[in-house]
């Protein structure tokens, strides 16, 4: 079985998120990883518009480590663990063990740790994590989703 390839998006996040806060040049990033040019700047746009990477000036971007986590990377998170128990469980299953989204928002840090605490209590630690981390790693930059898996004590 062939190993998976990774697609350029990630391999330019990934050369980004290897030199986090250090702004890279396009030429540069195109040269170390071998891509066209126009590719590699097309795909930093794209980057920056889906908010992973920031443009420090015209043709260069960076990726910028942040030391805590944003009431919008909470809510997304929150958001997606909702939808993922509610198609897994059902709506009202997830509501009588109390693991539905707070009517009132999640948008701390503390709420998703009281959801993650819910979750894990209902769901069983492991599955949680197991969820927790698929989550994560679908919604965040490698680097901030690692960053806050091991806040949140998660075990991948």
């Amino acid at each position: 079985m062939k190993a998976a390839r990774r697609s350029k998006t990630d391999s330019i996040l990934n050369y980004l998120v290897d030199r986090a806060n250090r702004p890279v040049g396009l030429s540069e990033m195109s040269s170390d990883l071998g891509f066209d040019g126009k590719i590699v700047a097309t795909i930093a746009s794209r980057l920056v518009s889906r908010g992973h990477v920031k443009k420090v000036r015209r043709g260069v971007y960076m990726y910028e480590e942040k030391s805590t986590v944003s009431s919008g990377e909470v809510e997304v998170i929150c958001d997606s663990l909702t939808k993922s128990t509610e198609r897994t469980m059902g709506r009202s299953l997830t509501k009588k063990l109390g693991i539905s989204r707070p009517a009132e928002g999640c948008d701390s840090f503390e709420d998703l740790e009281s959801f993650v605490l819910r979750l894990r209590g209902a769901m069983g630690t492991r599955a949680a994590d197991d969820l927790l981390s698929v989550v994560i790693r679908r919604e965040l930059p490698p680097k901030r989703g690692e960053s806050l898996m091991r806040i949140l004590g998660v075990e991948s």
